[in-house]
C-alpha cells in the first residue's frame, strides 16, 4: 500500500513486456493492491487507449490492442496472493479410501493468474484438521500419504496422493462405513520468489463414497490401528486393498464372521484370479446380499446354490455353513444324492434294489416297485412292492429271517417257494401246513396240496461260511440229487450244530465215530492203494488219503487228508465248523414223493454237492 494516491487519469499503458516475469503493464508485490484515485483501478490501465473498447474480455486489460506481453499478465500482475487445489475428487468422481489420485496445485496471483515465472517454489499436499480431539487438540479426519514436495513447474505442480479416512462405524448388515468427519487437505509450500515465505491453500474436501461404495469391487475396507480418539469416540483409518489371487471380494465390507472387512478365501469349487474375478467349475453360484439368516454366511459371500444332477452340495462342515469348503463333489461308483441342491443331503449307498449311475437313482430293478424321495432323511424309501415280492429293508423294519436291515438294503426280493407275497408293504406269508406254493406266489390260493421229503444234512462249514451264493448252490445240488426243480426245495432251519451233527435217519445227534468208506462214494476201479496211503479219483479230482485198515478190512477211519474243498470234511468237524441245515422238498403226491426218497441217496447228494463246489456231508437223512 502507499501512503498517497496514485493518480492515473489520462495514464496508458502499452507496448510493454516482461519475458521472464509478469504484469507486461504493471507488476506490484506485496499484500494488497497500490491505492489510485478514487473511481479509478489498475484493472482499467491497460484499455484506455484509442480506438480500443472499453474492457477486454478477462477485465485485465489481456486480449486488447495494447501490445503488453509477459509470462503471466500482460498487462497488469501482482506477486504470490494464494495457492489452490484444483481437480479435488467430488460427487460426480470420489475418491477411494487409500487409493491414489492426482490433484493440481497452482500459485496464483491478486488477480488469480497462474504466476508462471515460479518453477522453484516447493509444494506439498497435507491432510487438513476437521475435529477436536478429546484432549482439546484439533486433529484431522483422515490421514494422506504421497502428496510429497514437488516443485513448482510454471506455477503449476500435479501431486499424487492417497487419503485415508478415520471411521467411527463400519457395519455388514445394514452396510455402513461412517467416517469421523470429512476428509480435508490443503496445500503448502514456501515461495522462493519471496524469500521463503509459507504459502498455504484453503482446506478442500476430498469426496469419498460410503456403504457398499466405500470400495471399488474386488476390493475391501481394510481397518488399521485405532487412529485416535474424536469426541471421546475411538477411530479407525481404513483404506482399500485389492484382494490377490486365491482370494476375492464381491463387497468392500465383507469378511467372516467376528472379523474385520477381509479377502475371502476361494471356495473349493471355484477359480480365483484377485480382486473380483471368481469362476466356477460345476454349480450355480450366487452372492449373498444378506446375511445372518445362516449362521456363518456373510453379506457378499459367493453361495453354491445348486450343483448339476447326481453331484452332492457340498457348502457346510458339522452341520454349519463353510464358505471355504463349497464344491460340488461326485459320489461314490455305488451312491447317489436325491437333491443336488440342499448342503444337508449326502451321498447314499445305492439300495440293493435300485438302479444308480453317475450318482443319480435311476429306479427300481423291479418293474412295480414304488420309490419316494425322502428330503428328511435324504434317501430314496422303497414304499411298495408288486405282488409275489415281498418288501425288505424298508427303514429299519426285519425281513422274516431277522436280518438287520438299513436303508441301502431295501429291495423288493422274489417271494420263496412255500410262501406267497401280496405285495405292497406286505412280507412273505407260509402255506398253510400241507400246501406248497412255487416262488413268486402272490395269492393264498397258489398254495396247493402237496407231499414233503425232509432232508436233515450236517456239512462242515460255519454258517458264515454258508452265504446267499453257497445257499443257491445248495438248493440246485439238492433239487438235481431229488430231481426237481430248484423252486421245490424249502429250507426250514440252517444252524450251528454241537459236535457231532446228526447221527442216524432220524437226525438224533450222535459222536462223529462212524466208519465210512470212500470207496462207496466212487465209481469201480477209482480206488488205488500204496501202502498206508490211498488215491482217490473223484469226478476227475486225485485226492490222497492216509488210513489205517480197520477190522473189517474195507472199512476206514479217516486220519488225515488233503486240503480239498470235496473230501476235507473230517478236519472241519474236528475245528467245529459243523451246520446242521433242514431242507423239505415238494412233491406233488405220495408217489413222487416215494420216488423222490429214493433217489436222495448220501451217494447222489454227495455227488451233487461236489458238482457245485461244495464239501461233502458228514451225514444226512431223508424222510417223508
Amino acid at each position: 500500500a502507499r501512503e498517497t494516491a496514485v493518480s492515473l487519469a489520462d495514464t496508458v499503458f502499452h507496448d510493454n513486456t516482461a519475458p521472464v516475469g509478469g504484469g507486461g503493464g504493471i507488476l506490484w508485490l506485496g499484500v494488497s493492491e497500490p491505492a489510485v484515485e478514487p473511481g479509478e483501478r489498475l484493472q482499467s490501465l491497460c484499455t484506455r487507449l484509442e480506438n480500443a473498447s472499453p474492457e477486454s474480455a478477462d477485465g485485465l486489460g489481456n486480449g486488447s490492442s495494447a501490445n503488453n506481453t509477459a509470462m503471466y499478465g500482460p498487462c497488469l500482475a501482482s506477486g504470490y496472493a494464494s495457492l489452490v487445489l484444483a481437480g479435488v475428487p467430488a460427487s460426480d468422481n470420489p475418491a477411494f479410501p487409500g487409493l491414489g489420485f492426482e490433484v493440481e496445485v497452482r500459485k496464483l496471483d491478486a488477480y488469480g493468474q497462474v504466476i508462471a515465472s515460479d518453477s522453484e517454489s516447493m509444494v506439498s499436499v497435507v491432510a487438513a484438521a476437521s475435529n477436536v480431539s478429546s484432549t482439546g487438540v484439533i486433529v484431522p479426519s483422515a490421514s494422506v500419504s504421497g502428496g510429497s514436495s514437488v516443485a513448482l513447474e510454471h506455477g503449476r505442480a500435479v501431486i499424487s496422493l492417497q487419503v485415508r479416512p478415520n471411521y467411527r462405524l463400519v457395519s455388514r448388515d445394514p452396510p455402513s462405513a461412517v467416517a469421523a468427519g470429512p476428509a480435508l487437505i490443503q496445500a503448502v509450500g514456501n515461495d522462493a520468489l519471496d524469500s521463503a515465505s509459507a504459502m498455504q491453500s484453503q482446506s478442500r474436501e476430498v469426496t469419498l463414497p460410503s456403504g457398499l461404495a466405500v470400495c471399488p469391487i474386488g476390493y475391501v475396507l481394510s481397518l488399521y490401528a485405532i487412529a485416535s480418539s474424536v469426541g471421546g469416540r475411538s477411530t479407525t483409518s481404513g483404506g482399500c486393498v485389492v484382494c490377490g489371487a486365491g482370494t476375492y471380494s464381491m463387497n468392500p465390507l465383507s469378511g467372516y464372521v467376528g472379523a474385520p472387512p477381509s479377502c475371502l478365501n476361494c471356495p473349493a469349487g471355484g477359480s480365483c484370479q484377485g480382486g473380483s474375478n471368481v469362476s466356477f467349475r460345476l454349480g450355480m453360484w450366487e452372492v449373498a446380499a444378506t446375511g445372518g439368516q445362516i449362521p456363518g454366511l456373510v453379506a457378499g459371500m459367493y453361495v453354491l446354490k445348486a450343483c448339476p444332477r447326481g453331484l452332492k452340495l457340498m457348502n457346510s462342515v458339522s452341520g454349519a455353513f463353510s464358505h471355504d469348503q463349497q464344491a460340488c463333489v461326485v459320489c461314490g461308483s455305488n451312491e447317489y444324492v436325491i437333491d443336488s441342491s440342499l448342503g444337508n443331503i449326502t451321498c447314499q449307498t445305492c439300495p440293493a434294489g435300485g438302479n444308480c449311475s453317475n450318482g443319480v437313482f435311476l429306479g427300481g430293478r423291479i418293474a412295480g416297485a414304488v420309490w419316494t424321495a425322502d428330503l428328511s432323511l435324504g434317501i430314496v424309501v422303497l414304499t411298495n412292492c408288486p405282488p409275489g415280492y415281498q418288501i425288505v429293508g424298508n427303514l429299519g423294519s426285519a425281513s422274516t429271517t431277522n436280518i438287520i436291515v438299513t436303508a441301502a438294503s431295501q429291495d423288493c426280493t422274489p417271494c420263496p417257494a412255500a410262501y406267497y407275497c401280496i405285495g405292497g408293504t406286505s412280507t412273505q406269508a407260509a402255506c398253510p401246513a400241507g400246501t406248497f406254493a412255487p416262488a413268486r406266489s402272490n395269492s393264498s390260493l397258489d398254495c396247493q396240496s402237496a407231499v414233503f421229503v425232509r432232508v436233515i444234512m450236517t456239512l462242515p462249514l460255519s454258517k458264515a461260511d454258508l452265504d446267499n451264493e453257497r445257499l443257491a448252490d445248495l438248493t440246485s445240488a439238492l433239487a438235481a440229487a431229488a430231481d426237481l426243480p430248484s423252486s421245490a426245495v424249502v429250507f426250514e432251519s440252517v444252524a450251528s450244530s454241537r459236535r457231532g451233527g446228526v447221527g442216524d435217519s432220524q437226525g438224533h445227534p450222535g459222536d462223529f465215530s462212524e466208519s465210512f468208506d470212500p470207496a462207496s462214494h466212487l465209481e469201480p476201479g477209482l480206488l488205488q492203494k500204496s501202502g498206508p496211503a490211498f488215491t482217490i479219483t473223484f469226478l476227475g479230482m486225485k485226492i490222497v488219503i492216509e488210513a489205517e485198515a480197520s477190522s473189517g478190512g474195507r472199512g476206514m477211519k479217516s486220519r488225515r487228508r488233503s486240503r480239498s474243498p470235496l473230501l476235507d470234511r473230517r478236519a472241519s468237524f474236528e475245528a467245529g465248523k459243523t451246520l446242521q441245515v433242514v431242507a423239505k422238498l415238494a412233491a406233488r403226491n405220495s408217489d413222487q414223493a416215494a420216488a423222490v426218497l429214493g433217489r436222495l441217496t448220501e451217494v447222489s447228494i454227495n455227488r451233487q454237492l461236489a458238482l457245485a463246489g461244495l464239501p461233502m456231508a458228514i451225514s444226512i437223512s431223508a424222510q417223508v
